[in-house]
């Protein structure tokens, strides 16, 4: 879907940066072939088997770090990019945390989430499927893993309340945004 509304937009003229916290990979090449399509990798790159990926518990937890810090690295891009040619809208998709996205660049371009998923609705149901949880993996991965949702969950309710508007994917989904963040519906 983000290959299909990216090369839509191309096409239409609008330029477009694409931020993205890991490193590099290879698009796909009718993404390749848009001139008004730019994009920018972070550095987050995470090596394996180092001490804070040995097991898939720290992998996991090193990583959402590590994509944290890169989109913060990636402000300073984000911020020249706007000096240069100002933003219209800065569109995040997938991700609630806008963590790339400057304060100060908050206040005078509109943000737009759309997000495929939300944690707070994740350790929702983390919680009431713990009985199953315990019977499939030890107890300690069942306690970090609702630890890391929880901080992840409350981040998202503070970084959401910057957006302008939120793309939801269906009512049902819209519902649950609202509901677990505290999100005002009008601005769906």
């Amino acid at each position: 879907m983000a290959t299909d509304l990216l090369e839509g937009l191309a096409k239409r003229g609008h330029r477009i940066d694409c931020l993205f916290a890991g490193s590099g990979h290879e698009m796909p090449e009718r993404l390749r072939d848009q001139q008004n399509l730019r994009f920018i990798w972070g550095t987050g790159r995470q090596h394996w088997n180092r001490w804070y990926s040995r097991t898939r518990i720290a992998a996991f937890v090193s990583g959402l770090g590590l994509r944290a810090l890169a989109s913060i690295r990636l402000r300073r891009q984000v911020v020249q990019r706007h000096r240069l040619e100002p933003y219209d809208v800065i569109y995040q998709f997938s991700s609630i945390e806008s963590l790339a996205v400057p304060s100060q660049l908050r206040k005078t371009v509109p943000l737009v989430i759309h997000p495929e998923t939300h944690t707070g609705g994740e350790l929702r149901f983390l919680v009431r499927e713990r009985r199953l949880a315990r019977r499939c993996q030890p107890a300690h991965t069942l306690a970090i893993a609702a630890a890391v949702m929880s901080v992840r969950a409350l981040a998202q309710r503070i970084l959401i309340q910057h957006a302008s508007l939120l793309i939801c994917i269906s009512s049902v989904f819209r519902d649950h945004l609202v509901a677990d963040y505290r999100f005002p519906p009008e601005r769906t």
